[in-house]
């Protein structure tokens, strides 16, 4: 997730070797990243909220490897109080209190980056939401 002005693309969310940068001022998801030290494993990012984004990898690390010909159920699911949790093929791998703003919209991106020449893609099946909705507004 990301905020809705804000792309990914322009260096706001890249790994190298054993840190992260986060320029993007809110975000919370997944990542795989070719210039991480252990470049196959999926990474749970968030920026944005009242405790602050994680910027070593080794922290934030799922310690479960994206592999060629085989699939992962990715799920994250954000509070209302800021609270994200990302849970993979059905594992809670990591909560985090205050991950993101309670204050500022989010949107979905399912994005795939080649810096370089190699050719990156990814097969996404299927993107589910699910929202309350405040009828008191």
């Amino acid at each position: 997730m990301n905020d809705d002005t804000t792309i990914l693309e322009g260096n706001n969310l890249v790994a190298s070797g054993t840190s992260l940068t986060l320029s993007a001022s809110d975000l919370c998801g997944f990542l795989i990243d070719a210039e991480a030290t252990d470049d196959e494993d999926w990474i749970m990012v968030y920026n944005g909220g009242t405790t602050s984004g994680e910027t070593t990898i080794a922290n934030i690390d799922a310690d479960n490897d994206a592999v060629a010909g085989e699939y992962d159920i990715l799920r994250l699911e954000v509070a209302i109080n800021g609270t994200a949790r990302w849970y993979i093929n059905g594992v809670l791998k990591q909560t985090v209190t205050g991950a993101v703003s309670t204050s500022t919209d989010l949107a979905v991106i399912a994005m795939i980056e080649a810096r370089s020449a190699a050719i990156e893609y990814a097969w996404i099946d299927y993107i589910a939401i699910e929202a309350n909705r405040d009828w008191t507004e």
